[in-house]
């Protein structure tokens, strides 16, 4: 929860730094508590909250329109906005960092993708933009608000293509043919044609294009160029890669083609961008 939100009197509370938009707010806390603690949480945004040392003794939790019991809470976690969550943890303390994202965020993203939370997320891209984000929040360069509200929009569109857990609709492609098709858009090159996906999914390719667009509410062009940006955000963020293998990496015939699409989609060019995240660095 940010700062904002209802924190217990019982906590002692440190904002160590916060940044960001209106659309998509990040800070870093330090929380202590003498005592156990329970507490329902819910938001009118997309929250995702990652520690920074460790979970407090015992920490559990549970989503309230599931029948499903307490279970643990790992060190990564994502409340979609309106969804009750309760806590319960022993008497600590904990760093982390929190994003809290306005659902308009993700506007044209279909709702039903978030419909299901974690309270023990495992995905590494999220983790790495997570810490990413702490760091930019703690020692701000370059255009830091923006950043963030690029990264965080960068976050669900990550978690809208991952956490898809079957069909979204009736007749909608099934977790294991959608990963299949994450696994084509995301490997080094070109983009595969529409037609070898469809094949590698056993459909014909109008069949597919209806039956990817009602698991993702997007045309097959439109979602993998989306994934290739997230992608080419993070390498730029987080390696050394060359602009132009970047570029190859992510589908572009050429660096300038790349840097176009790029500017397009962030408004930096490639290596404004790469900056702008490693003033802190």
């Amino acid at each position: 929860m940010l700062s904002d939100d209802s924190v217990p009197s019982s906590f002692n509370l440190e904002v160590r730094g916060r940044a960001g938009t209106a659309r998509a707010r990040a800070e870093v806390h330090r929380y202590r508590w003498n005592q156990p603690q329970q507490q329902i949480f819910v938001d009118g945004r997309h929250c995702i909250d990652m520690v920074l040392s460790r979970r407090p003794p015992r920490a559990v939790g549970r989503f309230m329109d599931s029948q499903k019991m307490a279970s643990g809470i790992g060190p990564l976690i994502f409340l979609p906005c309106e969804m009750p969550v309760e806590t319960r943890w022993l008497a600590g303390e904990q760093d982390s960092v929190c994003c809290a994202i306005d659902p308009a965020l993700a506007a044209e993203q279909d709702r039903r993708h978030f419909s299901v939370g974690s309270l023990d997320l495992h995905n590494d891209f999220a983790r790495t933009v997570m810490a990413r984000i702490a760091r930019e929040v703690m020692f701000p360069g370059f255009a830091s608000d923006l950043l963030i509200e690029s990264l965080c929009q960068a976050l669900l569109i990550d978690l809208c293509g991952r956490r898809d857990a079957g069909p979204a609709s009736t007749g909608g492609l099934s977790r294991h043919k959608l990963q299949r098709v994450m696994d084509m858009m995301e490997a080094d090159g070109a983009l595969p044609e529409v037609a070898d996906i469809a094949l590698a999914c056993d459909l014909s390719p109008r069949h597919f294009a209806r039956l990817f667009r009602a698991a993702t509410g997007k045309s097959v062009g439109r979602f993998a160029a989306e994934r290739r940006m997230t992608r080419a955000r993070s390498l730029l963020g987080d390696t050394g890669m060359m602009v132009k293998e970047i570029a190859w990496r992510c589908g572009f015939d050429n660096a300038a083609a790349f840097s176009a699409a790029f500017r397009r989609s962030t408004g930096f060019t490639p290596r404004q961008y790469r900056s702008a995240t490693r003033q802190s660095d």
